[in-house]
């Protein structure tokens, strides 16, 4: 009733095409440019971190990136040096473990980065119609805690705490 069903499809759709073209330039080495800047160990253990908790691990990555270069649809972008996602073309992919654990980190990705309060997300006291009185307005609250603060926190990068300092600042 509140119409925000379609607002959340709209949101999670975009995230999972960023989640896309942000995999596909990882795995096209575009990547690469500022690793030469920043200092190249340290990002690509900060990548592969975030790669191993999309499940995307040091074993199942260089498949996913054979199966990418071999099938996914590009063509040049007019704003930056990556290359723009057309198609990624799953159904042609050889490798199904690798076109699996891609849609996988995908969604992943999307759950992660779109806030939104089913029950999954609560602590089962929360839920209960003492938890619900008592946090019925906070639950956004409390679930964006634990989603996006306790995780980035976890994560220890450079992304996290940038994330983190933009949202306070902005």
């Amino acid at each position: 009733l509140s119409g925000l069903a379609p607002i959340t499809v709209l949101l999670e759709r975009s995230a999972a095409k960023i989640a896309t073209q942000s995999l596909v330039d990882i795995a096209s080495g575009i990547k690469k440019v500022r690793m030469k800047k920043l200092g190249k160990s340290s990002l690509e253990q900060d990548i592969a971190k975030r790669l191993a908790s999309l499940g995307l691990d040091e074993e199942m990555w260089p498949r996913v990136v054979n199966q990418i270069n071999k099938h996914v649809e590009t063509h040049p972008s007019m704003f930056s040096r990556s290359r723009k996602v057309k198609a990624i073309n799953m159904k042609d992919w050889d490798d199904e473990e690798a076109r699996d654990a891609l849609a996988y980190g995908i969604a992943r990705w999307t759950r992660q980065s779109i806030q939104q309060n089913d029950v999954g997300n609560l602590n089962i006291h929360m839920t209960s119609t003492m938890g619900k009185i008592l946090t019925q307005f906070r639950a956004f609250m409390l679930v964006s805690h634990a989603k996006q603060f306790l995780h980035n926190i976890k994560r220890n990068d450079f992304a996290a705490y940038s994330a983190m300092m933009w949202s306070t600042l902005y």
